[in-house]
């Protein structure tokens, strides 16, 4: 009966009751009328609390067609409380109420991210990638762990930088294998980490690969068994398999996997790490573009993390069209590619930016693929060629992203274009205008120069096309 009513309402009831003669320990006991009518009031407040942020997760949902991942999710609980640090609990800012997660929501919840964690600043993670700037050689420094027993990572730099790849660590001490990149092998020695001190190697007699064949480890724990593969030309094979145990009597592993970098090994070496549940897991793609695909740091370096790609080919040329007559307009280039394009299971096409910029002739839906100095006319000729000369591949179309329009010309205009000609081709097309998370209210944030995205934009456009493409 309390559900329905307000405190002015129930107060009045009181009055009347005690009017009536009803005792006042019936009124405020620990079962009393005033003590239900607040139990009340704060079940109907958090009933409501969680429909909305039901209603909030069921329009994105909605949004990304049927899912939402972890960035997502923990965004919508934001704008209604505090999440607890074992991320179980939403504590709400209306009312204080401690509401199990569980309670509001126990669907899936696409993971982005494996969990990384880092005692030192000398060491950044974004995105799947890690980078350090550090110049320090202490092992004790440069740590970086994961929450997982599974990992597959590359190591993506032309120097000798990560001392060590942690496999096991407790409270007293941590294992970690060399794995340092000689002239022509890798080596594979086991180390006992105690107060910044490699100790007790233990050889195991594994100095055979090939450096540059290596395109990505594999590091598993199962207990205090540690198995490392490697892939080559798209095969696994074991590096090894060992027991920590065997090598350090009574060592017992917490679930631990990470990678300690050597400092002194620079420039700006990273390691990548690979996201297993992307439906593009092991794949290879190529990413044909402008400057916003050609530039180093541009999206394409974190989409093969953040997809699991085993291969990602860029394709990207600076100031390009896609129609027109240059030599270098998508519509005329993209046999120069031919090679990439053959071996790829994805062909992303992301331009028009500049077509726009240029003021380029847009022509309408009734222009030919003969028609190439018109953007209707190439972008067909474009689906036409691509999907006839490579028919293993998936050919997605992205529309640019936001950029201010000017002199009346409307990018909106090009963006419709390109959804209007995949359309009529059966062929899958991301809208970027307006699904990248740059806007018009970021812009300044995200963009360094009106067009060309930040670092920062660069990491929030690859999410998006990263959720796009495996919701696709």
């Amino acid at each position: 009966i309390f559900y329905s009513l307000t405190i002015d309402n129930i107060l009045n009831i009181v009055v009347l009751l005690i009017l009536a003669g009803v005792a006042i320990s019936m009124l405020s006991g620990d079962d009393g009328i005033i003590i239900n009518a607040q139990k009340a009031k704060e079940e109907n407040e958090k009933a409501e609390i969680i429909e909305q942020i039901k209603l909030d997760i069921a329009d994105k949902q909605i949004e990304n067609l049927g899912s939402i991942n972890e960035d997502e999710f923990y965004e919508i609980l934001g704008k209604y409380g505090t999440v607890s640090a074992d991320e179980t609990i939403l504590t709400t800012t209306k009312g204080n109420y401690d509401i199990l997660i569980t309670d509001i929501y126990s669907g899936n919840i696409e993971k982005l991210h494996i969990n990384l964690s880092c005692d030192t600043l000398d060491v950044k993670i974004e995105n799947n990638v890690i980078y350090t700037n550090s110049t320090s050689s202490d092992v004790s420094n440069n740590v970086i762990l994961t929450d997982t027993d599974e990992l597959e990572f590359s190591i993506d730099s032309t120097t000798n930088y990560m001392r060590y790849l942690v496999i096991a660590k407790n409270e007293d001490y941590a294992v970690g294998i060399n794995l340092n990149q000689g002239d022509a092998t890798y080596f594979g020695y086991v180390f006992k980490f105690n107060d910044s001190t490699a100790t007790s190697p233990y050889n195991l007699n594994k100095t055979t690969i090939p450096s540059k064949t290596v395109s990505r480890w594999q590091v598993i724990r199962e207990g205090n068994t540690i198995t490392l593969n490697y892939l080559i030309d798209g095969s696994w094979y074991q590096y090894f398999k060992v027991d920590v145990n065997n090598i350090y009597t009574d060592f017992e592993c917490d679930s631990v996997i990470g990678f300690i970098f050597d400092g002194t090994k620079l420039p700006n070496p990273r390691v990548l790490i690979y996201d297993t549940n992307s439906k593009w897991y092991t794949k290879k793609a190529s990413f044909f573009g402008d400057s916003i695909t050609a530039e180093n740091g541009s999206y394409v370096e974190y989409l093969k993390t953040l997809l699991g790609l085993e291969t990602a080919y860029n394709c990207g040329v600076a100031g390009t069209s896609i129609s027109g007559t240059d030599d270098d307009a998508f519509v005329n280039r993209y046999g120069n590619y031919s090679n990439e394009f053959s071996d790829s299971d994805l062909i992303f096409i992301f331009g028009g930016t500049n077509d726009f910029g240029q003021n380029a002739a847009l022509g309408n839906i009734e222009n030919t693929s003969s028609d190439t100095t018109t953007f209707y006319g190439a972008l067909k000729n474009l689906c036409e060629n691509l999907s006839d000369l490579y028919p293993q591949a998936e050919i997605v179309f992205a529309t640019p992203i936001y950029r201010n329009d000017y002199n009346g010309i409307k990018l909106s205009n090009y963006c419709q274009a390109i959804k209007d000609v995949c359309n009529e081709y059966n062929i899958k097309c991301l809208d970027l205008y307006n699904e990248s998370g740059i806007t018009a209210d970021n812009k300044d944030k995200y963009l360094r120069d009106g067009v060309h995205p930040t670092p920062e934009g660069y990491a929030m456009l690859a999410e998006n096309i990263a959720r796009l493409l495996n919701n696709i």
